[in-house]
């Protein structure tokens, strides 16, 4: 069987999301995602679903997706999912059995990853703090650039700027200049 398991756990801050890919019985593949806690869970589910199939190859979507919580628009998501496949796709939050434990197991990866996730989160927060302090700031600093120029004795010269806000690395920010 080919089938895709999904859970989260979330905090006041932080979801984190693990998608399991099962192919012939093996795990192949795990993804995990991180979001916003401002939205329900299964909608939350839903949008990370949505993201991933959208750049995922046909051939990659499973006939079976399970789910930790019932998604709010999932038929709608289970036909767009089939007529891409070329067969049924059928999207079930499952409530007893060896499909039940899959959804368990996953879910208790989700909160691993939140743990790790709030204990990064923690660091962060006492190193902006830190940083403030030392610079002498009134408040933390959102967001923080680098930059950097380098040369060959005058000629080529390059530059790349790094980018984080509130103390993550933000790489859709980087940028190299010539």
């Amino acid at each position: 069987v080919s089938r895709d398991a999904i859970a989260l756990a979330a905090d006041e801050q932080h979801a984190c999301i693990q998608l399991f890919q099962i192919r012939a019985g093996q795990l192949v593949g795990r993804l995990g995602f991180v979001a916003d806690t401002h939205a329900e869970p299964g909608t939350i589910l839903q949008r990370v679903l949505e993201e991933h199939y959208q750049t995922a190859d046909d051939v990659e979507i499973p006939t079976e997706i399970l789910v930790q919580h019932e998604l709010p628009e999932g038929e709608m998501l289970a036909t767009a999912l089939s007529q891409r496949k070329g067969r049924k796709v059928t999207i079930v939050a499952p409530q007893r059995q060896i499909k039940a434990e899959l959804i368990e197991m996953v879910e208790r990866n989700a909160e691993y990853e939140l743990t790790r996730t709030q204990r990064l989160s923690d660091r962060n927060t006492q190193a902006m703090e830190d940083l403030a302090t030392i610079l002498d700031l009134p408040e933390l600093p959102h967001r923080i650039e680098g930059y950097d120029i380098s040369h060959i004795q005058g000629s080529n010269a390059v530059a790349s700027q790094v980018v984080f806000i509130d103390g993550l690395p933000a790489k859709q920010h980087y940028r190299h200049y010539k």
